[in-house]
């Protein structure tokens, strides 16, 4: 039996966790999910950003899965539960794969991996004068190490032979050098094909929905921005789903936010969220049911049962209902 500790969060995170834990459940009784209470509603009925049942189940979990998580800043004294989860299981990296859940969803050919150092280990610092701001950056190189250390798994466990060092351009000449020299270090030597190229070469690809590389590995300023651009092309960011790696775990999570003004409407994509469940099934060594899941998506959206943001009229659970039938008639 496979734990993992689900937390719901704020917004839509409750729907979107009860539809792809409605889905994952219909499909296998190999995974047994834990529930544990954080999120800024949480913090503000108890004063803690986390429960003591979900700190206690963290290290006993092989992943865990977060619906969404509210990123307030004017909340006194409350901080992401993000942070303390990725602190915990010894993050190493952003994973984000994007790719069509369908034929009929997105245009072009994407499909491809983007490894980003991850949040926290650039740090940006600001000071104000009486004639502006200034905004410093400090990137660790750990952090980057690391990054490079995921992108060599993933182009050895896939197969993927394509890697490139996605870099900032001009505005970054030091940080791109040293980045360079990292993924250089780290990649050499392992059979695969390397390449370095720009956010700008890579939005002039995406205007042709298309890229030049299986997996990017960039710095976690750009990677948003980087993972926007792509994801358009694949039907939007309610499609993606990230995972980070750990040492003594992993987290996953949908891309998109928690989005408070979709909340109990029964309309939220659980797409994502279900799409990191796929990484996630694939993580704990349940690969044949991470590939079933995957279809099961895909079936959904080919017979029409498309979400309401990608303007069909399916709603949270009819979408989670219809990929769990599947496993009952396979099509």
């Amino acid at each position: 039996m496979h734990k993992v500790l689900a937390i719901p969060g704020d917004g839509i995170g409750d729907e979107i966790l009860s539809a792809t834990i409605q889905a994952v459940g219909a499909l296998t009784d190999r995974v047994e999910f834990i529930m544990g209470d954080a999120g800024i509603e949480y913090f503000k009925d108890t004063g803690r950003t986390m429960s003591a049942e979900a700190l206690e189940a963290l290290p006993e979990c092989e992943a865990v899965l977060v619906g969404a998580f509210a990123t307030p800043h004017t909340v006194k004294g409350y901080r992401n539960p993000e942070d303390d989860i990725v602190r915990s299981i010894d993050g190493m990296a952003n994973v984000r794969r994007i790719k069509r859940v369908a034929p009929n969803i997105g245009h072009g050919d994407v499909d491809c991996y983007i490894v980003s150092n991850r949040p926290g280990s650039n740090m940006v610092t600001e000071t104000e004068d009486m004639d502006g701001i200034t905004r410093s950056t400090r990137m660790q190189y750990s952090q980057v190490h690391a990054a490079c250390g995921v992108a060599a798994t993933i182009a050895e466990r896939t197969g993927r032979n394509r890697v490139s060092c996605v870099l900032g351009g001009r505005t970054s000449p030091l940080t791109d050098e040293r980045y360079t020299e990292i993924f250089r270090k780290e990649m050499d030597g392992k059979g695969l094909e390397l390449s370095e190229t720009t956010m700008v070469q890579v939005m002039q690809w995406i205007a042709d929905a298309r890229t030049d590389f299986d997996i990017a590995v960039v710095s976690d300023l750009h990677a948003f921005l980087l993972a926007k651009g792509l994801s358009a092309t694949v039907g939007g960011t309610y499609l993606m789903g990230v995972m980070t790696p750990g040492h003594n775990g992993a987290l996953f999570r949908a891309s998109h936010g928690h989005c408070p003004h979709l909340e109990g409407l029964n309309c939220a994509n659980p797409t994502g969220l279900m799409m990191a469940a796929v990484m996630m099934l694939r993580h704990i060594g349940l690969p044949n049911e991470a590939v079933i899941l995957n279809a099961a998506i895909s079936s959904a959206y080919e017979q029409g049962y498309i979400p309401r943001d990608l303007g069909g009229t399916t709603g949270t659970y009819d979408f989670a209902a219809q990929v769990a039938h599947y496993f009952e008639d396979p099509i």
